[in-house]
């Protein structure tokens, strides 16, 4: 190789780490964030896989309570597939698929960090009543694509939650518990 191709390929590679470049579905973390606990509840295998396989490609462990840094919660998938454009004839044209999984983030203490919130993800493709069994075949694509797209979203809800616990501690909200009405009242 000549030096001059030798310099080129250095300042391009340069360049690219300069500008904050990173492969897709790639989170840095610091090093406190890269323990935690997963709890998950009513969440599908397939799904469940998913979401492991995005964290450990992260260089996130999973470890009980008692050696993780937080506690995250899964909880109440829900999948929603619905009509969402018709032909004039009145059939189907489109379908809209939604995945969606309730969120919740914990110290160890027991605090919930940020508000719990609802990710949802969805997509539409086209239907083609005359190439059902085709349709089906794109269908299960498109959901694989959603548990990819949501356990990518978990992952940076959790980046981005535990981070700013990290930089702001005094951010905290009051444990799960006491944000229910009817378990205040006793």
């Amino acid at each position: 190789m000549k030096p001059i191709q030798l310099i080129l390929i250095i300042l391009f590679m340069a360049t690219l780490s300069a500008c904050g470049w990173h492969l897709r579905g790639s989170v840095a973390l610091p090093e406190t964030l890269q323990t935690i606990s997963l709890t998950q509840q009513n969440i599908d295998p397939v799904l469940s896989q998913t979401i492991r396989r995005n964290f450990e490609a992260n260089n996130i462990q999973f470890a009980t309570l008692e050696y993780a840094s937080y506690a995250l919660t899964l909880s109440d998938q829900k999948e929603e597939r619905r009509v969402s454009a018709v032909s004039s004839d009145g059939l189907a044209e489109r379908i809209s698929l939604s995945i969606s999984v309730n969120f919740l983030l914990q110290d160890k203490e027991g605090l919930t960090i940020g508000k719990p919130s609802v990710i949802t993800v969805s997509r539409s493709y086209g239907f083609d009543r005359q190439n059902v069994a085709g349709k089906n075949a794109e269908e299960q694509l498109v959901k694989t694509e959603l548990r990819n797209e949501l356990a990518q979203q978990i992952l940076r809800r959790y980046r981005f939650v535990a981070l700013n616990r990290e930089n702001d501690p005094q951010e905290v909200s009051p444990p799960v518990e006491t944000l229910n009405p009817a378990n205040a009242s006793q």
